[in-house]
């Protein structure tokens, strides 16, 4: 399995067996003021491969301490692992280390994940979440369908998470309900 990690807005796409971390250029703070939101996301590789015993370090920098929790999510936001669980952190920059497995010691399917950061202090609190916010819609640009190789091709305006659907159903005129193989 080869694990790749893609830095973008809101969530990224899974290609051909990829799985890629959403970390996102914004967070959700709870002060306006950017100087108190967490900041300077960043990654330690572009891609990584947990079944070979590989990691990825995920770093940011606090604008306060406090208590920290590191969350990673999986594209419906339950948790999966937590990298860290109230754990008191000093101000400046702080870094973990992932190793593409779950709470249960499994590697993780190939998927999008989400990154949160969370930091309760006297001051308040504040978040990284970029998951959370709700993305916005890209119109692909699609290019003929080519029935001798069988693919399928678009083209998108920017980096975006992709959900095909393949099949011949069919809309039942009865229940209105699409019936029939949909891959």
């Amino acid at each position: 399995m080869k694990t790749e990690v893609r830095h973008l807005s809101a969530r990224t796409r899974v290609a051909g067996g990829l799985l890629a971390v959403v970390l996102g250029t914004g967070a959700a703070v709870a002060r306006a003021d950017p100087a108190q939101s967490i900041r300077d996301v960043s990654l330690s590789r572009p891609f990584f491969n947990p079944s070979l015993g590989q990691t990825i370090g995920i770093s940011f920098t606090l604008p306060r301490a406090g208590d920290l929790d590191v969350l990673i999510l999986d594209r419906d936001g339950y948790l999966v692992r937590r990298l860290a669980s109230r754990k008191a952190a000093e101000k400046g920059k702080i870094s973990f280390d992932w190793d593409g497995k779950n709470a249960g010691g499994d590697v993780v399917p190939d998927e999008a994940y989400s990154l949160k950061v969370d930091l309760d202090s006297v001051e308040g609190s504040v978040s990284y979440f970029p998951a959370n916010v709700v993305a916005e819609r890209l119109p692909p640009r699609a290019a003929p369908y080519d029935r001798l190789t069988g693919i399928i091709s678009y083209t998108l305006p920017g980096p975006a998470r992709v959900h095909i659907q393949a099949g011949s159903a069919e809309i039942d005129k009865r229940t209105g309900r699409a019936v029939g193989p949909v891959l």
